[in-house]
């Protein structure tokens, strides 16, 4: 990884990590929100309007309007989250209509311009784009693996072999239908497989950190990372599967016909 996605990485994992303390942490954040929500009745029974009161709170003009239609909280109480019955038609009809934004931008995505989809993200502020981030992460299918999720990743001329490749171990000949075991590089998060038929299956130890394939002895594997160029004779339409670690270290698999 270069140092950009490595310090991007470190970044992301500060803004987790800082949001679970200020939300796991003593009742401070939960009691902030109610402190605002208590502000916003008080401001608008001294009658300023929304803006005003955005401006004084530090609230988003929707978010004080949301904070209106809410109950004003009693002193020293905790709210629960809220439930389905306590959503208002108006705000359930705004992510209606925040969803058919996220389908309409995934379809211009993936089917027509990337472009637009980007152009589009640039003009909206900051809510819009959480918001649309949320609901797109709901519909997430946690039970599938990482390779899946994000196949077309792995398409990716890069991902199959790119000029940024470099040999890690050079060719190994398979002499028996036997496993060949990949550098270790961390637990794997996911593995991509089965780009040629011949591949029977990958096993991966979480013991000892192997990464292992089980081949034919008429195929010829490499295993290469990020870095020089690859060999010639490993080619693109040879790709076997990629290993994915924790780390973000990505290890390639590439085979031919012996």
């Amino acid at each position: 990884m270069t140092a950009a996605i490595i310090e991007l990485a470190a970044h992301i994992n500060e803004c987790v990590e800082a949001a679970e303390k200020e939300f796991y942490g003593p009742t401070a954040f939960q009691a902030d929100l109610m402190e605002r929500r208590r502000q916003v009745h008080e401001l608008t029974r001294a009658g300023l309007t929304a803006n005003e009161i955005a401006d004084r709170v530090g609230l988003t003009p929707r978010n004080v309007t949301r904070n209106r239609t809410l109950p004003e909280p009693p002193d020293n109480v905790i709210p629960l989250p809220p439930r389905a019955d306590e959503i208002t038609d108006e705000r359930a009809a705004e992510l209606e209509v925040a969803a058919d934004v996220a389908i309409d931008l995934a379809v211009r995505l993936q089917e027509e311009n990337p472009l637009l989809t980007w152009n589009a993200l640039e003009r909206m502020d900051r809510w819009q784009l959480q918001e649309l981030a949320v609901l797109l992460l709901a519909t997430v299918n946690l039970d599938l693996p990482k390779s899946e999720l994000f196949a077309w990743v792995m398409d990716l001329p890069a991902a199959r072999g790119g000029p940024d490749m470099r040999i890690i171990r050079h060719q190994i000949a398979i002499t028996d239908y036997q496993t060949v075991r990949l550098p270790a590089g961390g637990k794997p998060l996911s593995v991509a497989v089965s780009r040629i038929p011949e591949i029977q299956d990958v096993a991966i130890d979480l013991w000892t950190l192997d990464y292992e394939i089980l081949a034919p002895k008429n195929l010829d594997v490499w295993v290469v990372g990020t870095g020089n160029p690859m060999p010639e004779a490993a080619r693109i339409d040879s790709f076997i599967g990629t290993v994915v670690t924790p780390s973000g270290l990505v290890w390639h698999v590439f085979g031919s016909e012996a």
